[in-house]
């Protein structure tokens, strides 16, 4: 098997189709996690994203899960939109961070559980 030293160490061999060794790729992975990261918090603190943000709360003034799931007969309280969710992740898409069509609005509750289940 052909292998070669570490890009970023230098000091330990990895196979060809490599790059980093174990160590270094966790290092360069959280690196490219951080900068994603900070430029998300710079776009939700940007004007261009509060005034939107707003824009989407005025257009749906009401939970659009919330909504959903009463229109499907459950019994639910329909909350008000209090927080944005990007339909496609900033993350993956951030071409789309600001594209009307790729947000709703959502309450605490339902965006808190629509992120911990990663979307």
């Amino acid at each position: 098997m052909i292998q070669h030293y570490c890009d970023s160490c230098q000091r330990i061999l990895v196979n060809y189709n490599e790059k980093f060794c174990t160590k270094c790729k966790t290092k360069v992975n959280k690196n490219k996690a951080n900068k994603i990261d900070k430029e998300y918090i710079t776009l939700i603190k940007s004007s261009k994203w509060r005034k939107l943000s707003e824009q989407v709360r005025c257009e749906q003034p009401m939970c659009s899960i919330c909504l959903k799931k009463k229109k499907l007969g459950q019994q639910i309280e329909v909350r008000p939109s209090e927080e944005v969710h990007h339909i496609l992740k900033v993350r993956d898409y951030p071409d789309s961070a600001l594209d009307r069509k790729n947000l709703i609005g959502l309450c605490k509750k339902c965006h808190k559980v629509l992120t911990d289940k990663g979307f």
